[in-house]
């Protein structure tokens, strides 16, 4: 697993809800350093999914 960097300025035109991500930032913005979302063969957004995500417990 790549654990990317969190940086302070938050990824433009990509909103998060997923509170419980180190990446989430108040106001659901995303801080990662970049995203990468899987799911190339999906058919809806149950089939994709962020693989950047990093629990905050972690």
């Amino acid at each position: 697993m790549i654990i990317l960097d969190t940086t302070t300025n938050p990824i433009g035109r990509v909103k998060c809800v997923v509170e419980n991500c180190r990446h989430w930032h108040k106001g659901n913005h995303c801080v990662a350093s970049s995203i990468t979302v899987q799911g190339p063969q999906a058919t809806s957004v149950q089939g994709t999914d962020c693989s950047t995500f990093v629990n905050k417990t972690h």
